[in-house]
């Protein structure tokens, strides 16, 4: 009787032990799931993001805790258990999300079913930052959901240890490619990831064979009291879970902070940055069957008096900057000519409210917003100033790469939309001076030219640009020679093919409208060899810097097409050849154009009296900052202690045993030897699992050893035990052939558990921070 109360009192404790780390199981699968929806941080607001995220997190967890059971075996089916947490999902995202419909589909459930089939789609097809829109929402709260169900499920009905967390990692992973262009950094989100997934391991540890450990302790307690035998079995590593759990924590905490730190200061895989996977996606809008607007030009110069649009312009931040920023307003960008027509290669997304810059553009400072309201303008193409970057509207698409703007819907007068562009600066006459053409794939798009080229486009192309150094002052002498030479007149017929140029460039003519003078532009330039294309716009009333807040009507007669060159650098910079409308003598216009600021005038004229007999290279790269950040430091010092401790540690683990056991086996008597050799057995059962207390004697070691060693290592065991009874008690010497007796028991010992005990549970018993501090108290 009295050997069974101990066993029976145990089970209590056991029961509580069990549920507590189970309990944290579930708290860290629940964190990991809410930090892999967090991945989609880049993608939307975080104050929209955060609610659902953290719902999709909490519930479905709380839900198979409650089917499956914390402390108790009970289960639910698992079919039963996914349908249900499931049935929630549908029930929470209708209820909150999709509790008005979408922008797509007002009724509820039809409104959720367009979110989970399309949802991911859109998401791909808008700029980022995504709008708050409940059906593109649906993604990240979808995913956020099943991450947090599966990992539940499978803590609750496996032992697996990190298992549970790798749907949170497929959904993180799945975050980071969806929202690649979007600002800021998931580095933050990885590094508590890791900090779930040690959490994870450590909880799960703990709860593998928690009734095991209460039972060997007291096993061990009954043995020591009333000598009866205890078989616990395999215990896990000894040591309390407190402990292992603030060691495992602290080494996840800090290779987390070394990675968030140290992450931003490694430079990208052979110069790449990361794939895009919306580059693949994105679906070309662009009305090519509709009139182009550079076919629009003659027809809108012949009735200069129709309102197209009303704008609304607020004045540039800071203001200071009016003056040296192009406030013109584009309608279409047109880069790809075939010898007929120039079209464009722009690909449209939906737009967000913000518009990502330029890969390789400078950074711009200065925004002008306007409020545009639609009057007699048709078509999709809607216009704007140079690079936007917000928007406030809807059914609004946007090429990133031109920064031309789209509506999905045909325009209606009465159509309003909003957009904060931030003009380019015009850069001082040093680096106007210096700028070579851009290089790449796109811009050799854009010097492309179709057979068939007039030679009359040729000669004058060479005749404008002799005695020009650089490729700056070849296109601005290029510009020069068309606005000087040439007439502009706004009767002038249309058209801006191989022949209409070459008929343009005969002394029978010598006049045109924008039209021309922008197409023989960019052609010509591309005969030199720099990347060009044309763009369709508009100039405001009171001229191009008229950027004041105040209400403006653009009409027809305001259309103006200019041609622009891509530089390395600065990327396209726009260039004037049209002159102002000639006097009734058809006499040559000498200074400014239509379209260009006094600033730009006297910037580029600067810039183009700069001596230079061959091309300027650019400016070298700025030297790297001498004064690296304190954080950088911290982070690599950070990292660098990290591995040491970790490297450190592991070669402590493996290698301190191979010497103490090496150090007992050739000591100096045979007495030593044999208690070497018994002292090398304990080890052997603690690292794989054993729970012995310091304190044991031989004999109770002998009653805790495991059954999984079987008869033989049992024999081998007590032999040993009785050996080093005899060694530590005898007044006789130890003969050798005992210490060898003794050796060749421990072997034995050591080959049963290693065919035993799986190589798993040896490793975390060597690993185990007791094993590594107090393995070799027996010296």
């Amino acid at each position: 009787m009295t050997a069974t109360v101990p066993a029976v009192t145990a089970t209590v404790p056991t029961q509580t032990t069990a549920s507590l780390p189970r309990v944290g199981s579930f708290v860290a699968v629940t964190l990991a799931a809410g930090l892999a929806g967090g991945a989609f941080h880049r993608a939307f607001a975080v104050g929209a993001l955060a609610g659902p995220v953290a719902v999709a997190a909490v519930v479905p967890v709380l839900a198979v805790a409650a089917f499956a059971g914390v402390a108790r075996r009970r289960r639910v089916p698992l079919l039963l258990s996914v349908l249900a947490w499931a049935g929630l999902w549908l029930a929470v995202v209708a209820l909150t999300l999709f509790r008005h419909g979408s922008p797509d589909v007002p009724a509820v459930l039809p409104a959720v079913g367009d979110g989970l089939l399309n949802g991911w789609a859109r998401l791909l097809e808008v700029t980022l930052p995504a709008p708050d829109s409940p059906d593109l929402l649906v993604v990240p709260q979808a995913l956020t959901w099943l991450a947090a169900g599966a990992g539940a499920e499978l803590v609750a009905r496996t032992r697996t240890t990190l298992l549970p967390i790798v749907p949170a990692v497929v959904v993180f992973a799945v975050g980071v490619t969806l929202t690649v262009p979007g600002p800021g950094s998931n580095l933050p989100v990885a590094a508590g990831l890791v900090v779930a997934a040690g959490l994870l391991a450590l909880y799960r540890h703990a709860e593998a064979r928690p009734s095991t450990t209460a039972g060997s302790r007291a096993g061990s307690r009954a043995g020591s009291r009333g000598g009866s035998r205890a078989r616990p079995g395999s215990a896990p590593v000894s040591g309390s879970f407190p402990g292992r759990a603030v060691i495992g924590l602290s080494v996840a905490v800090l290779v987390a902070a070394a990675a968030a730190l140290v992450g931003p200061l490694l430079p990208p895989v052979h110069g790449r940055g990361p794939y895009d996977v919306r580059a693949e996606r994105a679906v070309s809008l662009y009305p090519r069957a509709t009139v182009s607007p550079l076919d629009e030009v003659a027809a809108w110069l012949g009735s200069p008096g129709q309102r197209l649009f009303t704008v609304r312009t607020s004045p540039p931040a800071p203001a200071s900057a009016s003056a040296s920023v192009s406030a013109n307003i584009q309608l279409a960008v047109l880069d790809r000519f075939d010898g007929q027509t120039w079209t464009s290669s722009a690909r449209f997304s939906p737009a967000g409210r913000r518009i990502p810059a330029v890969s390789g553009e400078p950074a711009r400072t200065g925004e002008i917003r306007q409020d545009v309201e639609i009057d007699g303008l048709d078509g999709v193409l809607l216009p704007t100033m140079d690079r936007p970057v917000r928007l406030d509207g809807t059914g609004l698409a946007v090429d990133v790469g031109s920064g031309a703007l789209l509506s999905t819907v045909p325009l209606h007068p009465g159509r309003r939309y909003t957009v904060t562009s931030a003009p380019q600066a015009i850069p001082d006459q040093a680096v106007l001076a210096s700028l070579r053409p851009a290089t790449g794939a796109d811009a050799d798009a854009a010097r492309y030219l179709p057979p068939g080229l007039p030679d009359l486009v040729r000669d004058a192309a060479r005749e404008a640009s002799t005695g020009a150094g650089t490729p700056f002052q070849q296109a601005y002498a290029l510009e020069q020679y068309l606005r000087t030479n040439f007439t502009y007149d706004r009767t002038a017929p249309a058209g801006h093919t191989y022949g209409h140029l070459s008929y343009f460039l005969t002394k029978n003519s010598g006049t045109g409208t924008s039209e021309q003078f922008a197409t023989v532009f960019a052609v010509a330039a591309r005969t030199l060899g720099l990347p060009s294309r044309v763009v369709v716009g508009f100039t405001l009333p009171g001229g191009p810097a008229s950027t004041a807040t105040d209400t403006l009507d653009v009409h027809t007669g305001d259309v103006l097409v200019w041609p622009e060159i891509d530089f390395a650098g600065v990327g396209w910079l726009a260039f004037y050849p049209t002159p102002k409308q000639g006097q009734s003598s058809g006499g040559k216009v000498a200074s400014s154009a239509q379209g260009e600021s006094t600033d730009r005038e006297q910037r580029v004229g600067a810039a183009a009296a700069v001596p230079a007999q061959k091309p300027t290279p650019l400016p070298p790269a700025p030297p790297p900052d001498r004064h690296t950040p304190l954080s950088v430091y911290a982070g690599l010092a950070s990292g660098g202690v990290v591995i040491v401790v970790v490297v450190g540690y592991l070669a402590v683990a493996v290698g301190a045993p191979v010497a103490r056991r090496r150090r007992r086996r050739s000591a100096r008597t045979s007495r030593e030897r044999v208690v070497g050799a018994w002292h090398s057995a304990v080890d052997v059962l603690a690292g794989a699992g054993t729970a012995i207390p310091a304190a044991s004697t031989p004999v109770e070691t002998v009653r805790l050893a495991p059954a999984a060693i079987g008869d033989s290592g049992r024999a081998s065991l007590l032999t040993l035990a009785n050996l080093a009874t005899t060694a530590l008690f005898a007044a006789d010497g130890i003969a050798t052939a005992e210490a060898d007796t003794a050796w060749f028991h421990e072997k034995q010992l050591r080959t049963r558990l290693r065919r035993a005990v799986p190589a798993q549970r040896r490793m975390m018993g060597r690993l185990a921070p007791s094993r590594v501090v107090r393995g070799g108290r027996h010296r």
